[in-house]
């Protein structure tokens, strides 16, 4: 989520409602944090991020250490 070329296909990939609610910033903390807290208002909206993000991040430790906590949260 670095990279703000990625950011952007990420959030075409959410999805009209979702992509078109999301206030986008030119920092790239504040662009995430847009990102992930209108994602949360959506029903299903953190589970289209994470898939979103997992394209890019499959094989990151971070994207793995972000799927284990989900696991683990979800049980």
């Amino acid at each position: 989520m670095q990279d703000k070329d990625t950011r952007n296909i990420i959030v075409n990939k959410l999805g009209g409602a979702i992509a078109n609610a999301i206030n986008r910033n030119n920092m790239s903390r504040a662009d995430v944090w847009a990102i992930v807290s209108t994602c949360s208002n959506y029903e299903g909206g953190l589970d289209k991020l994470i898939n979103g993000v997992g394209l890019f991040e499959q094989e990151s430790i971070s994207m793995k250490n972000v799927l284990e906590f989900l696991r683990k949260f979800q049980k």
